[in-house]
């Protein structure tokens, strides 16, 4: 599932064919040398690192602070529990279309927001945004997923541990870092 589509991938850059009906031609390693000589590509690297740096940096540390936060005993937490889940839930084209809205810069509930307290719209999709609009809308899509598997480790370590770690005279961060690996 895996071996064999990844080696046609790999057989077919070594070739380049003017149409997917055209007779291939093996350049070797032309297609590569090309690609990193192309600023395009360097670009297009150097934006999907910050993306994915950026959304996973994001993710975890909300996603921890969350889970610590569920992990405590308070009234409703059952409830917020369930509603924490609801961005991983929904489907991603509604995710879309919904923020699509509500970012809208004539329209949109936040500009509409941003208008009435006197800062005027913001294009919140347009190219100097473009990239912090995107990191944002991920971390809020996929948060819940980091706070449920955080939160299930958390879930996973014995309060008879973190009683032992009180008396041992572990403070919280010594009891969160040290706990995780057991």
């Amino acid at each position: 599932m895996i071996i064999i589509p990844a080696g046609f991938a790999v057989s077919y850059s070594l070739y380049e064919a003017a149409s997917f009906v055209g007779i291939p031609t093996f350049v070797g390693l032309e297609n590569y040398l090309n690609l990193l000589q192309d600023i395009r590509f360097w670009r297009d690297l150097w934006q999907t690192l910050v993306y994915a740096l950026g959304s996973i940096f994001l993710q975890i540390i909300i996603g921890i602070v969350i889970a610590l936060i569920l992990n405590q005993q308070f009234k409703g937490r059952d409830f917020i529990r369930g509603v924490s889940v609801v961005p991983y839930i929904i489907p991603v084209i509604v995710v879309t279309m919904g923020w699509e809205w509500i970012l809208d810069t004539n329209f949109g509930i936040i500009n509409k927001t941003l208008a009435s307290v006197g800062l005027g719209n913001i294009n919140f999709l347009s190219m100097d945004l473009a990239m912090l609009t995107s990191i944002l809308l991920s971390v809020w899509t996929w948060t819940p997923f980091v706070t449920l598997v955080f939160l299930s480790g958390l879930q996973t370590i014995s309060h008879d541990l973190y009683e032992s770690a009180t008396l041992d005279g572990a403070n919280s961060w010594q009891q969160f870092w040290e706990l995780r690996f057991l």
